[in-house]
């Protein structure tokens, strides 16, 4: 593996540890705001709440390409893409799971 492949790899490995962290931060936040609307929660903002680390997959996917991509010259870049794009869809799954009671309640009125 090259030195770009391998900056790729730590890149790709950032973008996709971001959105976990986040939700690891930002969700348990919420929890007494749902809590306190006394409806069931939607199941992702449920599982984001329960298992904020659930989203430590997207880095272990990355790994799993920078280890075992079958064409070792493209590791570094898909793991640079794919990181990219957890890195865009994590922050969107937890907004998502953070809007959903509120959309529900909302509806509900």
């Amino acid at each position: 593996m090259t030195r770009l492949d391998k900056i790729f790899v730590a890149l790709g490995l950032v973008l996709a540890c971001a959105p976990s962290v986040m939700a690891a931060v930002v969700m348990p936040q919420f929890r007494q705001t749902f809590q306190s609307f006394g409806a069931d929660l939607p199941w992702l903002t449920q599982m984001l709440l329960d298992y904020p680390a659930s989203l430590l997959l997207f880095p272990a996917f990355i790994l799993l390409i920078a280890l075992g991509w079958p064409n070792k010259k493209q590791r570094g870049l898909y793991s640079l893409l794919l990181g990219s794009l957890f890195g865009i869809l994590g922050p969107v799954i937890i907004m998502v799971g953070a809007y959903l009671p509120i959309w529900k309640l909302g509806a509900a009125i």
